[in-house]
């Protein structure tokens, strides 16, 4: 077992392969690209590290969306929140009314009533009241992201998936959360909103109001003043270490306010009822009949006054931002400093600098140089929708300005040039973020033409077809990557350029409303056929007993189809009326005619057409009952709309390529002196049968429409809904991508193919006709890399096999679920009961409510098994790697790696529940691996080749530790023994700040650290001292001198330094012990090391704190190491 307790000692610094000065790791199962720039990485111990990037999100930029406050696209890295998505009502986690816990009780509670005959009595009296739906959070941190729920059964929070982390809210005496504390696996705390000492400082997001402006309705006020963001202020590692982070208010209460477009609708009636009276209460007057009211007043009245007409929502919020200002650690300190001048597009200011002090010296820092996107153009673009805002167009022209990123320069603490980032976009004009120019996801389409958002659909009319919006959503790529980044330019010249294209799939998988046609290339057919009375509609001459009109049709790929039919017999022929028409649809099939489906009087039916020819019959037929009477005749009209298909990877359809709004990286191309040297391309599609189509499935298929929101009124949505839970953070996961990188300078090709998991299911199986399920949220099991696949060129330009890499997940089957959310919406009033006469105060109406239940999921999904295969000249090589997980602490238990040879190596590992350790497990270190046994299996004999343990007090305090959680002792086993450990290593004494000064190896050599620069670096090693062997006045000298150092800047002589440490060195009272010396610049590393030989090794860093020379005794002494950086990004 690795002992990291006694890695602190500074080695000769080694030379990193830098390679790049920008990780471009591509997250190839939704299309995107990780670009950051690194600005500083804040190392905290052994195990954590604070890194600190600008990150670009290369998968496209909505319409709407507000630029962050480095730039357009661009965002600061996580460094801290726990944020709050309200469901139903904000949880109170005092109140039980959260009682829904299963589907029973949903029923329960939400259909039956047994005080009452009115079904809806119980939600009439407490639907205003409960809170139906667990709030959601996100936990974004620099180290992990996960969400998590509260379960009101156990009255704790549960994480998806599940994991080892603690969650410990601190409410206040109304059950509201106050602040959070997170503790990781290995005991690691994280404090959001406040800490727990006496740095009194709250620090959260106050939404104090959010104002609704809607033409549907007056002026009215959203959330009552809440916060809903919980900011990092506090993290105290497991050996004591703490980070603090502080923040600054970033907003102003002048200029105008922000708005946001939140919704955007229109009703039509699906039903003529409206027109024709059917849903009217008629009151006979004077023998007259007078309409005293309406079974669905407000549905009649939207019928009457609202249908058609366009109604949009704006939200104008007051939301107290807050922006990092600074993270301290020890004598670090990264300060970010905002601009001083409020931005052109939104009430805030963009982040202008970040700077790196130590000891209030500063290092270095990045100047951000930012302008706006459209500068360059005169006027906002001619935008139709600007004209249909009707009270915010100032706004309107405001929010076409973006905050545009156009190059970070590094400095030095002398205002000197180091290095400098510049970027470029891909060039246009874009519109206002309050422009109804959007394809069906949000994305830039460049129709500024759209007086509207709502689509140009169609939907069923009665039996018929009728048409919603005028708005073109079509995806366009040129108008979606205006604005994009496109080329970075690195300090030393070279550069990357990207080129995107949009994503496509072939299936979708969610539950919506409802599906509605083709999104993105609607086409609907109407064909009629007639028989009226015994004679032909087109000759008028007399039909035959039986009569049958036909009418062909092809779909050259697969779809999906709605038919609607209309049939109306002339006769109402009371005996067998349906006797008297047929219509049936064909399918050709080797040649011949086969029935596909009979429609006999169905109206409606949605049917899956694979690829090939149809015919569409309609036969009158002779009646059963009275074969004289042949005028009973008909007319038909059947209609069909062409769907998308709903089910993945229908293997009926696998030609189909569907296109969705945002961007998915197309290819890399990497440069130098503007010469093309690497590129590499990426595809999404995969051949079959010689037909390619995509291996994208989409998730959250936009909500276009609500089939009888009020009965017998659709709502038809703009700005576009998606799902309460989708399936995956982004739109499109790919099953396959294909790698191609093309070396130029060799003209060598390497091919790569990934596998992800894309089509997982949901893990509802409570569905029932009386509820709706919403697809709950399971993204944690997406997007899991399964298999890769590498080739190498030949000769040929062909490829060969040369390993194969697979990953089998499996999950712990917890599929915990571990509580349920109903979404429950009031919609139309319908008349219940009356209480006679025809007065409408007599009338008593209840509330129509739709349900929608959903099921909140998690599990722990881990790498079951991972088997690599190598082919080497007709050769297979594989190595086989199987994990077991069998503990409550979601940790390795076991590892077996199988090699080619059948030679077995297996590793065990313990923890604190394996090893009964309750105080590790009351401070949630459950993480760290205890105990650790490996074996060796050849030919069936197992021997064990080596087994260790790490002893950690099991109270405290301790004469070791104090009151702190650190290991005591390291033990090995005897290969012959291991039930009885051997002590490898006590550590025998730490300081307050978690810093070992003192150990002992099992041949009683005691060594002795002592810790100076304020107590954050080793500056002398005494081997064969204990602590109290040396005296206190020697160690506060060293100490103190190095504490002076520390406060110098970078670079300044610490001859005064090394003086103080010589005398130590060589004092009288340390002769009999082998002493080493060390000395640092702040930020940078190590400076000089003094073995015992007295023979020092200087260090010397080049402008950008790398590694420049090794020299002996001095800054100008004999040379020993010299390096060198050439590449050029």
């Amino acid at each position: 077992m690795k002992d990291s307790h006694l890695n602190f000692i500074p080695k000769s610094p080694d030379v990193n392969s830098l390679g790049k000065y920008i990780d471009k790791p591509i997250s190839l199962s939704n299309g995107s690209v990780n670009v950051s720039v690194p600005i500083y990485t804040l190392p905290i111990n052994s195990n954590i590290s604070i890194p600190i990037n600008l990150q670009y999100n290369t998968q496209g930029i909505k319409v709407s969306e507000v630029s962050g406050s480095v730039g357009h696209g661009w965002n600061l890295s996580p460094i801290g929140i726990v944020s709050r998505n309200i469901r139903g009502k904000r949880d109170n986690y005092n109140d039980s009314s959260f009682y829904l816990q299963s589907i029973a009780n949903a029923k329960t509670n939400l259909m039956d009533s047994s005080t009452s005959p009115n079904t809806n009595a119980w939600l009439e009296q407490n639907v205003d009241n409960v809170d139906l739906e667990p709030d959601e959070f996100n936990v974004s941190l620099f180290n992990m992201s996960f969400k998590f729920f509260y379960d009101f059964s156990t009255n704790k929070f549960y994480s998806t998936p599940l994991n080892n982390i603690k969650i410990i809210p601190t409410l206040n005496a109304y059950g509201n959360i106050v602040d959070f504390k997170i503790i990781d696996g290995a005991g690691n705390t994280y404090f959001f909103g406040k800490s727990d000492d006496n740095d009194n400082r709250f620090e959260v997001i106050d939404e104090m109001s959010n104002t609704l402006v809607s033409n549907d309705s007056a002026f009215s006020s959203g959330n009552d003043p809440q916060f809903n963001t919980w900011l990092l202020v506090k993290m105290t590692t497991n050996d004591n270490k703490v980070v603090r982070f502080y923040y600054e208010d970033n907003y102003t209460t002048s200029g105008v306010q922000d708005v946001y477009l939140n919704a955007q609708y229109k009703y039509y009636a699906n039903t003529p009822n409206f027109v024709n009276g059917y849903y009217d209460m008629i009151s006979w007057q004077s023998g007259n009949p007078v309409v005293v009211g309406t079974k669905y007043p407000i549905s009649s009245e939207i019928a009457k006054t609202k249908e058609g007409k366009v109604y949009n929502v704006y939200s104008v919020p007051g939301i107290l931002d807050k922006i990092i200002k600074k993270i301290v650690f020890e004598n670090t300190e990264i300060e970010f400093v905002k601009s001083t001048i409020l931005r052109k597009d939104f009430n805030a200011y963009s982040l202008d600098k970040i700077k790196i002090k130590s000891n209030n010296n500063l290092i270095k820092f990045f100047q951000l140089n930012q302008g706006y996107f459209n500068e360059e153009f005169l006027n906002p673009l001619a935008d139709n929708s600007r004209t249909k805002n009707y009270i915010f167009t100032d706004y309107f022209d405001k929010s076409c300005a973006r905050l545009k990123l156009n190059a970070v320069s590094e400095y030095d603490k002398n205002n000197q040039l180091i290095s400098k980032y510049t970027f470029e976009y891909f060039p246009g004009q874009l519109p206002s973020k309050l422009s109804f120019a959007q394809d069906f996801f949000g994305y830039f389409n460049g129709q500024l033409g759209n007086a509207e958002l709502i689509p140009n659909i169609n939907f069923n009319y009665g039996y018929g077809l009728k048409s919603a919006g005028t708005a073109q959503r079509q995806v366009d790529l040129d108008y979606s990557k205006i604005g994009m980044l496109k080329k970075i330019t690195y300090p030393t010249g070279g550069s990357t350029e990207f080129e995107y294209e949009n994503h496509t799939y072939q299936g979708i998988n969610d539950i919506n409303e409802v599906v509605i046609g083709d999104l993105f290339s609607l086409q609907t057919f109407y064909i009629d056929f007639a028989s009226e009375q015994s004679a032909d509609p087109d000759t008028g001459s007399i039909l035959p007993p039986e009569v049958s009109y036909e009418m062909p049709i092809t779909f050259d790929e697969g779809v999906t189809v709605t038919i609607n039919t209309i049939v109306n017999k002339v006769i109402n022929y009371t005996g067998h009326p349906t006797d008297s028409y047929n219509i049936i649809i064909y399918r050709k099939v080797n040649g011949n005619w086969e029935i596909f489906t009979l429609m006999g009087i169905t109206i409606q039916k949605t049917l899956w057409f694979p690829k090939g020819e149809y015919l569409l019959t309609a036969s009158r037929l002779i009646p059963i009952d009275d074969p004289a009477v042949l005028e009973a005749g008909f007319y038909s009209t059947l209609s069909y709309i062409k769907s998308l298909p709903n089910i993945p990877n229908n293997p009926a359809n696998p030609e189909t390529i569907q296109t969705a709004g945002g961007l998915r990286i197309k290819s890399i191309t990497q440069k130098e002196n503007n010469i093309e040297v690497v590129k590499t391309e990426y595809s999404y599609n995969e051949i079959v049968d010689g037909v390619i189509h995509s291996t994208g499935i989409l998730y959250g298929y936009p909500l276009l429409v609500s089939q009888d929101f009020y009965e017998g009124i659709n709502k038809f949505y703009g700005v576009i809904d998606y799902p309460f839970r989708n399936g995956s953070g982004s739109n499109i996961v790919y099953g396959k991508v294909t790698e191609t990188t093309v070396n130029n300078q060799n003209n060598k090709k390497i091919k790569k193919e990934y596998f992800f998991t894309n089509n997982a299911s949901s893990e509802s199986d409570e569905a029932t006709i009386e509820f709706r399920n919403k697809t709950p949220y399971f993204g944690w099991k997406l997007n899991n890399l399964k298999e890769v696949l590498y080739y190498n060129q030949n000769n040929d330009d062909s490829y060969s096999l040369i390993k194969k890499d697979t990953i089998i997940y499996d999950q712990n089957n917890f599929k915990l679920n571990y509580t349920n959310g109903v979404r429950i919406e009031p919609r139309d009033r319908v008349l219940y009961s009356t209480l006679g006469g025809s007065d409408p105060s007599n009338f008593i109406y209840k509330t129509l409510y739709k349900y929608e239940y959903y099921p909140l999921f998690s599990d722990f999904s881990f790498e079951a098994k991972k088997q690599s295969t190598d082919y080497m000249s007709g050769k297979t090589i594989t190595t086989t790697i199987d994990n077991t997980y069998t503990n409550p602490h979601f940790q390795i238990s076991k590892q077996k790696t199988t090699f080619s040879d059948a030679t077995i190596n297996e590793t065990t590992y313990n923890y604190a529940y394996e090893k009964g350790n309750q105080l590790l497990i009351d401070k949630n270190m459950v993480g760290l691996p205890l105990e650790m046994t490996i074996t060796q299996t050849i030919g069936g004999a197992t021997k064990t080749l080596g087994k260790t343990e790490t002893i950690y007090p099991t109270s405290l305090p301790t004469a070791q530790t104090g009151s702190l959680m650190l290991p005591i002792s390291v033990l090995s086993y005897d290969l012959q023994n291991t039930t009885t450990g051997i002590t490898e290593v006590t550590y025998d004494k730490y300081d307050l700040k978690g810093n070992l000064q003192q150990y002992t190896t099992k041949n009683g050599i005691s060594t002795t650290i002592i810790w100076g620069y304020n107590k954050t670096q080793p500056i002398a090693k005494i081997e064969g001292a204990k602590l109290s062997d040396i005296s206190q006045s020697l160690i506060d000298t060293i100490v103190s001198a190095s504490n002076t150092d520390s406060s110098a800047a970078p670079s300044t002589d610490e001859t005064a330094l090394l003086s103080v440490l010589n005398t130590f060195r060589t004092d009288g009272s340390l002769s009999n012990y082998q002493i080493t010396t060390y000395t640092y610049d702040p930020l940078v590393g190590v400076r000089s090391i003094t073995p015992p030989s007295g023979i020092r090794e200087v260090y010397i860093y080049d402008s950008v704190n790398r590694l420049k020379e090794v020299r002996e005794q001095s800054s100008t002494g004999k040379l020993l190491k010299e390096y060198q950086y050439n590449y050029k990004h």
